[in-house]
């Protein structure tokens, strides 16, 4: 019988091709819709997890400021005394990363993270050696296995080795390390353990104005409470010579726990040491994932339901021959399997073929693993499920008709409701998504369009690293002679680089209790100029005026007014104001701006901050390069365009919009398959009734009016469902923007409009084939 259902099915594959292909074609697009976002979340969940001891490790982060902002670099010294007073505290395990330049032999490369940690750090976290030792020494360094790789050849040779660090500190390789897995947190190329960098800088930094930050991780006893820690952390906290860091945020509790398994996903920081994602992400493509498949579901459903016309007959024959129920429930259920197994093929083959395209886009290494267990699952559960849900309505209606009457007729019931009801889900659900898509656009285009109070275009920032020292000012000279550049400023601070602290009432000269977390730069007197920054009133300081800037948002902040006469009394000082300036974003459009304030430096010589015209920039970027290597600093020109800074703070939503756009183009490509098909069946299904209209003297826009009126109602049904929804999910990712857009008429209209043209086209196209009909042919035997 197995054999008779299987070449059953295929004969009716290859006689109604249109309809099993559009079948095929949306089941295939969902399930691979489906694999793509399973093996994405699969990556996402994933983060942290290798480590043995993972459920144990926590992050101590802390609030700062009025403005209760939230960190993860916490005083050093404080971690310290934690791990030491606190009993369930078992471990600490302490981590600074930077940036560095390493040269080995006659190779340097600027791209190596080096990681900087205690002799905890180890015994905490699972990386582990591949050979050699991780030695407690000052002078000894641990290399990943691609790190010594790119620089010996191979990573035995990198034994015994020695690298310089910036030019300046020198390293003995005492071991390689397995590469960390691409779904680590902490990533790193190079690791020192160095627990004496850790307590020497302490020492030197922790006094009342300040403290050596490190992000630090505890070992935690298992089924320990969180709640009681944190208040022995915070009780901690107010012995330390820097315990008003911890009461100017006016909370009862400013140090927290958060999980290593909850860090790449749910910290939700505002100042973190490593790129982190959003769990929100998970449910938006768990979500659309569901959604998709949903359509294809339902197109299935439509179609097969939407054709108990030709099978009714079918149907009645199999029941006068013997079948019972079950057999033709049981043959319908294995022909929406058979084409369920059929799509998961393709969807296998389309999601290697797509893979390679969403690696690059996400920057991941997501690979398809045919043997792994949730592999397995999420495929032949999902196949299960799509392939019940498809074929057990359909099947149920076909089954239950009753023999002569299907032979009489041709037909069971045609459940029209049911059917329109689908098809109205469809509608909500392809409209949810563009709606959606649209506001996420204009949100990313809004990012890209935001005057930020500063122009980034054309802005250089070369790090100097304090290599210029007093030849500053010959290297700005220097870059004023190209051709291609406009203006130059040399400076202590850039947009992308700040320092900040928390001002109080006496530094502010105001007697209300003040504790402001503000933002310090410092540069020449073509700092303002360069970057591009509105001077509001006053003068910009040089060396003939001594005094500060202040951004606007300062003033109320600092309870100062705009004319009055201010000093800020910082260690080297009282300094007058002198100025205000706009307000400038140094951050991303998710943080507030906060009050800044700008210091002149005639001796600034961090970095280089460089105007460029606009043209051949190409040509005077490599003149650029020639004016720094004559310099003779010893390394490489370290720079990056401030346009190219800005935008990289928002990767995660760039990849976002472009995942979404991908995944709605799927749901509608799908949806306009749905309307190909339930058109073209409904078409052949009213052709006598179209033949007789045209003979009575009906003509094509009346016929096109009478099927397009029921599309219409659907659709502006579908759409009244989903932008209320849509608008609740959407106003909560665009919360985690302080400055961001308001969703407007264009944004929801768009999604009817765009709904409405590619329905009503294909329609449009369906009944402009009946024009090739001759009605006397279709009415001959009526």
């Amino acid at each position: 019988m197995l054999k008779t259902y299987i070449n059953t099915f295929l004969r009716k594959f290859r006689k109604e091709k249109l309809f099993s292909l559009l079948n095929l074609g949306g089941l295939t697009v969902g399930l691979t819709t489906v694999l793509l976002i399973g093996l994405y979340i699969q990556d996402e969940l994933s983060f942290d997890k290798f480590h043995t001891r993972k459920d144990d490790i926590y992050l101590s982060y802390h609030l700062m400021g009025n403005n209760k902002v939230t960190s993860d670099r916490l005083a050093y010294g404080l971690a310290k005394q934690i791990a030491e007073e606190v009993p369930e505290v078992q471990k600490l395990a302490s981590y600074q990363s930077r940036n560095r330049l390493i040269t080995a032999g006659n190779k340097t490369f600027l791209d190596n993270e080096m990681a900087y940690v205690n002799n905890e750090f180890l015994t905490v976290f699972d990386f582990p050696l591949a050979f050699g030792v991780a030695e407690e020494d000052k002078g000894s360094l641990l290399i990943s296995r691609s790190a010594a790789e790119k620089y010996f050849g191979e990573a035995t040779l990198a034994l015994g080795k020695k690298i310089t660090v910036d030019e300046d500190d020198e390293y003995i390789i005492s071991g390689v390390l397995e590469d960390v897995p691409a779904n680590s947190t902490l990533q790193f190329d190079f690791l020192s353990v160095e627990n004496e960098l850790f307590e020497k800088r302490s020492q030197l930094m922790d006094n009342e104005n300040g403290y050596f930050p490190a992000q630090n991780w505890f070992l935690m006893q298992r089924g320990f409470s969180k709640e009681a820690v944190q208040e022995k952390m915070q009780a901690i906290a107010m012995s330390m010579p820097y315990s008003h860091r911890y009461t100017n945020t006016q909370a009862n509790q400013n140090i927290f726990l958060l999980p290593l398994t909850d860090y790449h996903l749910k910290a939700e920081l505002d100042f973190t040491s490593s790129n982190t994602s959003d769990i929100r992400y998970i449910y938006l493509f768990g979500a659309i994932g569901f959604l998709v498949l949903f359509i294809a579901v339902i197109n299935y459903t439509n179609l097969v339901t939407s054709q108990s016309i030709k099978r009714g007959k079918e149907v009645g024959l199999r029941k006068v021959v013997g079948a019972s129920r079950f057999q033709v429930l049981s043959y319908y259920l294995l022909e929406s399997f058979s084409l369920v197994f059929i799509g998961a093929i393709l969807a296998f083959a389309l999601t290697e073929r797509l893979l390679p395209w969403v690696n690059d886009m996400l920057q991941k290494e997501i690979e398809l693993n045919y043997f792994s267990t949730e592999f397995f699952v999420l495929v032949f559960g999902t196949a299960v499920l799509v392939g019940f849900l498809s074929g057990i309505y359909p099947a149920l209606f076909l089954s239950k008709s009753k023999p002569l009457q299907a032979l009489g007729q041709g037909k069971v019931g045609s459940k029209t409701r049911l059917r329109k009801g689908l098809t109205v889900v469809q509608f909500f659900i392809a409209q949810l998504l563009i709606i959606a898509t649209v506001i996420i656009q204009q949100q990313l285009n809004f990012i890209q369009t935001k005057n930020l109070g500063y122009e980034r275009e054309l802005l250089l920032e070369i790090d100097l690293h304090d290599k210029i020292g007093d030849k500053a000012q010959v290297f700005k000279n220097e870059l004023l002679s190209v051709s291609g550049v406009e203006k130059v400023s040399m400076a202590n601070s850039s947009i992308s680089y700040s320092s900040f602290g928390v001002l109080n009432k006496d530094e502010l000269g105001v007697d209300e209790e003040k504790e402001v977390l503000t933002d310090f730069f410092s540069g020449d007197e073509d700092f303002i100029e360069t970057l591009g920054i509105e001077l509001v009133s006053g003068q910009t300081p040089s060396k003939e005026l001594r005094g500060i800037l202040v951004n606007e948002s300062a003033l109320p902040a600092f309870s100062w007014e705009a004319e009055g006469d201010h000093v800020l009394s910082l260690v080297n000082g009282d300094i007058p104001l002198v100025g205000v300036i706009k307000d400038f974003h140094n951050e991303s459009l998710k943080s507030e701006i906060r009050p800044s304030v700008i210091s002149f430096n005639p001796n600034a010589s961090k970095f280089a901050l460089v105007r460029l015209t606009g043209t051949e920039v190409k040509e005077t970027l490599a003149q650029i390069t020639e004016k720094w290597d004559a310099m003779a600093t010893g390394r490489p020109m370290q720079y990056k365009f401030l346009d190219e800074a800005y935008n990289g703070q928002y990767i995660v939503e760039q990849r976002l919009g472009e995942m979404f756009l991908f995944f709605s183009g799927l749901a509608i490509f799908i949806a306009i398959l749905g309307i190909v098909g339930l058109s073209t069946f409904t078409i052949e299904q009213r052709i006598k009734e179209i033949s007789l209209r045209r003979v009575l003297g009906a003509n094509y826009r009346e016929i096109f009016q009478l099927f397009a009126r029921s599309y219409v109602g659907m659709i502006l049904l579908g759409f009244m469902v989903a932008a209320p929804v849509v608008y609740y999910f959407t106003s909560d990712w665009l919360s985690q923007f302080v400055y961001r857009i308001q969703p407007g008429i264009f944004s929801f209209s768009s999604a009817v409009m765009g709904t409405l043209i590619i329905s009503l086209s294909v329609i449009v196209l369906q009944i402009a084939r009946t024009k090739r009909i001759n009605p006397a042919e279709i009415l001959r035997n009526e």
